[in-house]
């Protein structure tokens, strides 16, 4: 398999994707605007940058040949079905409940046993999502299921 055609069809598909977020996020009103606009926007323009380097090389005729291995594929559904999955939980789960849950998961899957690690991050990753979009941002989220068990 040839890396840099790997790479420029993942940058194409990464930038469309942003393209239609950034057409999206144009058509929100006044300033709520301004956060899908940024994000989508910069996400667009790293795919372009990203998309050079591969063009170039394919150009001068560098390509790269790569093994793709089992593991590899393996680990590439484990990480798209874990996205899936995070999205998923949102809707049944809420936010925070399914990061909690995936966070840790996802690194046990993949192979990461240093456990103090782990719940650091998953800890300051729900602290973060926290911050931006109840505190800084003000998004209704959904309803946490967690929270729900408990009578809240």
């Amino acid at each position: 398999m040839n890396r840099r055609v790997v790479e420029l069809v993942a940058a194409g598909l990464f930038a469309g994707l942003f393209a239609i977020l950034l057409l999206q996020g144009i058509g929100y009103s006044s300033r709520s605007s301004y956060m899908p606009v940024a994000a989508s926007g910069i996400g667009l323009a790293m795919c372009l940058f990203w998309s050079i380097k591969p063009v170039r090389l394919l150009v001068a005729g560098k390509a790269e040949h790569f093994d793709t291995t089992r593991a590899d594929l393996v680990r590439f559904g484990l990480i798209l079905g874990g996205g899936i999955a995070y999205l998923a939980g949102f809707i049944w789960l809420g936010f925070f409940t399914s990061t909690i849950i995936l966070v840790p998961a996802m690194s046990l899957a993949l192979g990461y046993r240093n456990w103090g690690v782990i719940a650091g991050t998953t800890l300051c990753f729900a602290v973060v999502l926290y911050a931006v979009f109840r505190l800084l941002l003000a998004v209704p989220l959904p309803p946490e299921a967690l929270l729900t068990f408990f009578g809240a």
